[in-house]
Parts: structure tokens; C-alpha cells; sequence
């Protein structure tokens, strides 16, 4: 059967990986599996309509600087989609020296 958690403890799991907790440490102090911590990260996914083709995805995920990650979606006239962050992730890459001058030659 089973485990049922209740949502307060969910709350803290999920918390605790915000706050820098790895899943494999999460699992083995609390006895629950990865599967279970990854669900409950999903549920937290917020996905809302800007326009008619563009979507905002708010993650639980954190970066470097603990902000959530955010994306946008924009579908295309061809049917593809982009997906953007709005050039945070680059920026925050630059700002440890990490930097993208040109194509990559693979």
C-alpha cells in the first residue's frame, strides 16, 4: 500500500530542496523515494497564458542566486516553439566569468 503524506509535509520537502537540500539526501533522511520529492516539484509548476502565443512557466527550481527559474514558451506561425528565459540564465552565467562568444565548433 501506499505511503499518504500530508500537504504540510510536502511543503517542507519541497522547501528543503529550494534551500539547497539534494533529492538523494531528502531520501534517505525522510525515507521517501525521488519519485515522490519529483512529483511534488511538479505540482508547482505554474503555467499561465501571457497572449494568444506565449506561455509563462514558473518553475520551483532555484538558480544560483535562489530565484525561481522562469520560462516563456512562444509558439511560432510554423509550429515550432521557443523557449527563452529572457537571457537571466545567460547573464548569470556571465557574471561568474562564464561567457558564450560565438557557435559552438560540435
Amino acid at each position: 500500500m501506499a505511503t499518504k503524506y500530508d500537504i504540510d509535509f510536502k511543503k517542507m520537502i519541497v522547501s528543503l530542496y529550494q534551500n539547497g537540500e539534494k533529492v538523494k539526501d531528502l531520501t534517505s533522511e525522510y525515507g521517501i523515494s525521488d519519485k515522490n520529492i519529483y512529483a511534488w516539484l511538479k505540482e508547482q509548476y505554474n503555467f499561465s497564458d501571457l497572449d494568444s502565443n506565449v506561455v509563462k512557466i514558473e518553475t520551483p527550481l532555484l538558480d544560483s542566486t535562489f530565484d525561481y527559474i522562469v520560462f516563456y514558451a512562444q509558439g511560432l506561425k510554423d509550429n515550432s516553439i521557443i523557449i527563452t528565459d529572457d537571457g537571466w540564465t545567460i547573464d548569470n552565467l556571465n557574471s561568474y566569468g562564464i561567457n558564450f562568444d560565438g557557435r559552438s565548433k560540435t
